[in-house]
């Protein structure tokens, strides 16, 4: 066996024994690997198609940075499908400016880094060593969607497209490595909103509505309600998707108050009295991607927000628990979701919508007791159910006897 070979398979043995177990509870997770291989396949398997796909994200020809690859997958907040495009991208040039020795000691490790978004955060402060040699760029095929004064709104029509219109960006659809756009755009189109006076460099926004994605240039979610109260545009815009996928930002008037007068009525025939005008709606739904019930019971209570009132679209595997508490008295709405982690992890969240985390002072006191009776009880049930707790039929059944039967 030459040299060479036995440091890749000495590399990917270290690696496994070092990360293989947390890589495997990560993708099991992860619902940009098939679901089949995640439900159905061995540890070992696992363990190889992500180690794989890890490597090929690897510049170097020895895999040198390959374990640290793993370090970050298996930290947990990354997918494979990110770890195979943009953090590959980041990963290049982090590569092309250590060989340059343009980084300072101490950044210049790859294995200090604990998470993708510390590294990149680091890398977005140096300059594209490749930069300076670009040729002329291909901007590809795309349409003019929307313009207005204060929003241009491009549908990529392909790869180089989204390339061009995402740079500066984190999205899987601009990396050059990877790149995701044909695997998004063959189930909806992909809109980038550039706006005309950004408030910071690099502003813009890709939405695509199939995935329930509206992301900000570090590829993080937005608050479509935010978004829209700024660039009021993005309301005429999508009017048509905001009916045809329930988001409240995007609906009209009358598409509002005819949630108002749904809300109401599930209020009244589904809700858990608690007293004081304080009532528990459970928003569980058979179906994990119909969401209507969700900004219904928001708006009826003056909280339509937007997209941000939806649960999370993850697969058929996630654990997953929500409710609204609603004081009808004061009309105030609050969303209490459970859920297993990305590293998993029990985490129940309290807010005034599924993404803000931060709550106001309620009105009633009254609201606060049960918030914080209904948090505990989720946290206990889902620790439960992590658990594979033998009576968790028995636990189900108080669970909704005492916050609500939810959707039949």
């Amino acid at each position: 066996m030459r040299a060479k070979e036995f440091l890749n398979e000495y590399t990917r043995q270290q690696t496994t024994q070092n990360w293989g177990q947390k890589l495997v509870s990560i993708a099991r997770r992860d619902t940009t690997i098939p679901a089949e291989l995640r439900h159905q396949g061995e540890d070992a398997e696992l363990i190889d198609v992500v180690l794989n796909q890890l490597e090929q994200a690897d510049p170097t020809k020895n895999k040198e940075y390959t374990q640290g690859l793993a370090k970050l997958y298996a930290n947990g907040g990354l997918k494979l499908e990110d770890a195979t495009s943009t953090l590959s991208d980041y990963l290049n040039k982090f590569h092309k400016l250590k060989i340059k020795k343009l980084i300072p000691a101490g950044q210049n490790d790859f294995l200090r880094y604990k998470t993708a978004q510390e590294f990149m955060t680091t890398m977005d402060q140096f300059p594209d060593p490749d930069e300076q040699i670009k040729p002329n760029i291909d901007k590809g095929h795309a349409d003019e969607y929307y313009n207005d004064d204060q929003i241009r709104i491009i549908e990529p029509l392909n790869e180089p497209a989204a390339c061009y219109y995402g740079q500066g960006t984190r999205w899987c659809t601009s990396g050059k490595n990877n790149n995701m756009f044909d695997t998004y755009a063959q189930d909806g189109s992909i809109y980038i909103i550039i706006p005309k006076h950004p408030s910071y460099p690099g502003e813009k926004y890709q939405f695509h509505f199939e995935s329930n994605q509206f992301m900000d240039p570090q590829d993080d979610p937005v608050d479509l309600s935010a978004l829209v109260k700024k660039y009021p545009g993005l309301k005429n815009a999508f009017w048509d998707q905001g009916a045809r996928y329930d988001i409240v930002a995007f609906m009209s008037d009358e598409q509002i108050a005819k949630l108002g007068s749904e809300g109401d009525q599930y209020i009244r025939s589904h809700g858990k009295d608690h007293g004081d005008g304080i009532v528990t709606i459970n928003l569980n739904e058979e179906d994990p991607y119909n969401f209507q019930l969700v900004p219904a019971v928001a708006n009826k209570v003056g909280a339509a927000v937007g997209q941000d009132l939806n649960p999370p679209r993850d697969d058929e595997e996630t654990i997953y628990n929500g409710y609204a508490i609603v004081d009808t008295r004061n009309n105030e709405v609050y969303v209490v979701h459970s859920y297993i982690n990305y590293d998993g992890i029990v985490s129940v969240d309290v807010g005034n919508t599924f993404t803000n985390t931060v709550t106001k002072n309620a009105k009633n006191p009254r609201t606060e007791e049960v918030i914080n009776n209904l948090s505990n009880d989720l946290e206990s049930f889902l620790e439960a159910q992590g658990n594979g707790d033998e009576d968790l039929e028995e636990k189900f059944a108080e669970l909704m006897q005492k916050y609500g039967e939810g959707v039949e």
